[in-house]
């Protein structure tokens, strides 16, 4: 460990994540946000510039990703300063603590007995308390704080018990256990302490240590021990406080078992404190141990037997009362294909895939469950359990553990048991709830305070690759109402068996409470998916990624039938194609360096030669990219509002010479009378005048089919005003901008109408709490200078940077990586 190099990440960077995918080894980016630690692994010279050095470094929050980058981009820390900073949860916390010189010093400094200040979440305040353990919890990276509250008891979580392991004594919901970005030194005096703290010391309530203490337990006394594995029965052979403890501690024990238990001898780094037999000694904290003739009497005390759990004797085992609880039963509900969680000190999730007794199992009532975990475990083996296969699976996924240790897994029960175990719930993706909300909740319209809608915790919280589905669904529901004749349509005879399910979930589950609390929590989506992977014709929608237009198909298509938004025809053939979005498709001109969507657009349906047969109320469109690896342009400018006029079929149309009503299309003119598709129509005198000319003299042109209502209409205008009568464009406005970088999604999302509205920008896993059992924080920003930077005031502006990594974050994302431009047309919207 001494050759460990750590390292704190000071600026965003782009790093590489290694993944197993169809057996083939890809690598994949993804960003390293400030604050993130590091493992330094290798420095490399470039040859250009030269003998400029490269630091190749691994991340210890994520598995698998290397960053490169220049000695700037990060700092130096050491084990201690690691070790404080590893269980900060945030990424943004902990550059701010490590930022802060003063904080770290306090971090290092503090000792037990020191008056200290702690952030309490529930009431936003800091309280006072002393510090009573500094150190490792069991099952958690880092040094934890456990504090005893002085003047706020009752507003703690415990009396000084973390995870089921006691780590000191006090008074019940006055201890608080909390990382380096919760606590701070008190600084001044001390506090004024009341009586009743002053006697709760542990040095005032131990005495003795070696003949009697306050639990009554002395030398020779046979006790029991209540495992991980079940009640272990020894002798006392020592008590007292461990020469590194200082009186406030915890008394341990020294314990010499009856059966082997670990690996002890009754030492103590190199002090012998007892003798015992070779693996039956062990020190204990003396609140985990109870008298033996206590466990035999059916009522215990209340302190000794909370929050012990179950109790299981293993096979074999002697020495102990007979009459012990029995084996718990498992719940009758699991079967083979159930999700279950395994009960453990960190969520571990799982399908059952077989179930049954193990070769040679000497207790055959004890079921085991074989698991395919998501994620792979040290134990984990391919579905074999010794040299029998029992199921497949991949390598290190497979585990057995008693079935009575399963129980279903909690993101996916119903809400109304979701509401009963909130507190297990929140391990997983935090503890702030979003109830499904009944009724009909319409898009927010007042965003004069923009912060309701803004900040971390807002938008939709990612979880397992989900963040394809985040955007989209953001994009598709939060300010706007396009979408939203799916929540609302009855179920006919030809739906699916679950289609009222999913309409509930997606109504009720996820876009209302969007729209009323502006937050989601990944558990709701994740009932979502669930269901789209049961009636779905795509595998993977639980956990692998996918693109926004997979999902759109099967939500639009399979699952709702929506009415398809795009009526589409050939110039040729009336034939009438419906479909839900457009991929631009075209061959490249070399002349767009900073091409639009505008401009994309008309290009596309002018190489293909097809037209729309009617105004959508929504247009999506994908831009000409397949996925992170090709881009056909470098960067795209959205533009605000796409102009449709002359893609339509049968729509008035001005001519470009003299502004009258064009009879007649001539797409070999595209780029003759300037740019864009508005310059190739003409009225029949203008058509016949411009195409006399020697170039132009073969050119076929096409007849503009116009309603004879509106032209008859027109021509009389016409007449009467003596002029030409200028003809309305069909226009669609612009209101999201799905974006992907390095297999991540992210939106822009329009809040309201018109050029002027505010727009935001959305990222489902912008932070993370915790490491890999913690979970992910959403976050959206503000955005607004997207107006000014998608106008034509900008274009040069842009053109300046020459290379994407100068241009603004926001602005890099929008113009360099966008994926889906979604446009609506607020006049159509309201009669479908």
């Amino acid at each position: 460990m001494s050759s460990e190099r750590f390292c704190i990440l000071l600026t965003k960077c782009l790093g590489k994540k290694k993944e197993k995918k169809f057996m083939k080894s890809s690598t994949s980016k993804v960003e390293i946000l400030p604050g993130t630690l590091l493992l330094l692994l290798d420095v490399i010279k470039n040859s250009a510039p030269p003998n400029q050095l490269q630091f190749v470094l691994e991340t210890l929050d994520q598995e698998d990703v290397e960053v490169t980058c220049s000695r700037d981009d990060f700092n130096d820390i050491s084990r201690d300063e690691y070790e404080l900073l590893i269980n900060v949860p945030t990424c943004a916390d902990r550059y701010q603590i490590f930022m802060n010189k003063e904080w770290m010093q306090e971090g290092q400094k503090m000792k037990v007995g020191d008056y200290v200040e702690v952030y309490d979440k529930a009431s936003a305040k800091d309280l006072i308390g002393i510090l009573r353990f500094r150190g490792h919890v069991h099952g958690l990276n880092g040094i934890h704080f456990g504090v005893e509250l002085v003047y706020n008891k009752g507003q703690g979580h415990s009396d000084g018990m973390f995870r089921n392991q006691r780590y000191f004594q006090c008074a019940p919901e006055s201890a608080l256990f909390v990382g380096l970005h919760r606590i701070r030194q008190h600084k001044g005096p001390p506090p004024q302490r009341q009586s009743d703290i002053a006697g709760a010391s542990a040095a005032n309530v131990y005495s003795q240590y070696g003949k009697e203490n306050a639990y009554g337990l002395k030398m020779g006394d046979r006790i029991v021990w209540i495992s991980d594995e079940g009640p272990e029965a020894g002798v006392v052979k020592w008590i007292g406080l461990l020469p590194d403890c200082r009186a406030d501690d915890d008394i341990t024990v020294g314990v010499e078992f009856d059966h082997p238990v670990g690996s002890g001898t009754g030492k103590y780094r190199d002090q012998r404190l007892f003798t015992a037999k070779q693996n039956h000694a062990s020190l204990v904290p003396i609140l985990g141990l109870m008298k033996e003739e206590e466990y035999r009497n059916e009522s215990r005390p209340d302190y000794l037997t909370e929050g012990l759990g179950e109790v299981l004797i293993p096979h074999g085992s002697q020495g102990v009362n007979s009459r012990h609880k029995p084996l718990p039963e498992p719940d009758p509900e699991l079967g083979i294909g159930s999700l279950v969680e395994v009960m453990s000190t960190k969520p571990l999730y799982g399908l059952i895939k077989w179930i049954g007794n193990l070769p040679d199992q000497k207790e055959p009532k004890k079921l085991i469950a074989g698991l395919e975990m998501e994620e792979e475990t040290t134990a984990g083996t391919d579905g074999t359990f010794g040299s029998h296969r029992l199921f497949n699976c991949p390598a290190r996924k497979g585990l057995f553990v008693p079935l009575y240790k399963c129980r279903k897994d909690k993101r996916f029960i119903d809400d109304r048991q979701l509401r009963i175990q909130t507190s297990d719930r929140s391990i997983n993706f935090g503890s702030t709830e979003t109830p499904d909300l009944p009724g009909t909740v319409s898009p927010p319209t007042s965003l004069e305070n923009i912060s309701l809608i803004c900040g971390k915790g807002r938008g939709i919280q990612g979880h397992h690759n989900s963040c394809y589905m985040d955007a989209t669904l953001l994009a598709m529901f939060y300010f706007t109402t396009v979408f939203d004749s799916i929540l609302h349509r009855p179920k006919i005879l030809s739906d699916i068996q679950e289609y009222q399910e999913v309409q509930q979930v997606l109504k009720e589950g996820i876009v209302n409470p969007l729209r009323r609390h502006h937050y989601v929590r990944a558990d709701k989506m994740m009932k979502l998916r669930k269901l789209l992977d049961k009636v779905g014709k795509i595998p993977g929608m639980m956990s692998e990624e996918k693109d926004p237009e997979e999902f759109l198909n099967l939500l639009l298509n399979e699952i709702t039938k929506a009415d398809p938004f795009l009526k589409i025809c050939a110039e040729d053939n009336q034939e009438t194609q419906h479909t839900y979005f457009y991929q631009l498709i075209m061959e490249k001109d070399e002349r767009l360096v900073l091409p639009t969507t505008q401009q994309l657009f008309e290009l596309s349906f002018l190489q293909i030669g097809i037209k729309l047969k009617e105004v959508p109320s929504c247009l999506i469109i994908q831009m000409p990219r397949f996925g992170k690896d090709y881009k056909m342009y470098k960067r795209i400018l959205p533009s605000l509002e796409l102009d449709i006029t002359d893609v339509l079929e049968n729509a008035p149309r001005e001519c470009i010479i003299c502004g009258d009503l064009a009879a007649f299309e001539c797409k070999e003119c595209y780029q003759v009378h300037g740019a864009g598709l508005n310059t190739i129509a003409f009225c029949d005198g203008c058509k016949k005048t411009s195409h006399q000319h020697k170039q132009r003299v073969n050119h076929r042109c096409r007849k503009i089919s116009v309603p004879p209502a509106y032209r008859d209409l027109y021509l009389s205008r016409k007449v009467s005003e003596g002029r030409p009568i200028p003809i309305p464009r069909e226009k669609m406005e612009l209101f999201a901008v799905i974006c992907i970088q390095t297999s991540h999604y992210v939106s822009f999302v329009k809040t309201g109408k018109g050029r002027d509205a505010k727009w935001i920008f959305f990222d489902s896993m912008a932070d993370r709490m915790g490491e890999q059992s913690g979970y992910n924080i959403p976050e959206v920003c503000e955005c607004s200078e997207i107006p000014r930077w998608l106008s034509d005031e900008c274009y040069n502006d842009i053109m300046k940077y020459p290379e994407d990594k100068t241009l603004p974050e926001h602005m890099r994302r929008l113009i360099c990586d966008a994926y889906i431009c979604m446009y609506q047309s607020p006049q159509v919207m309201m009669f479908k």
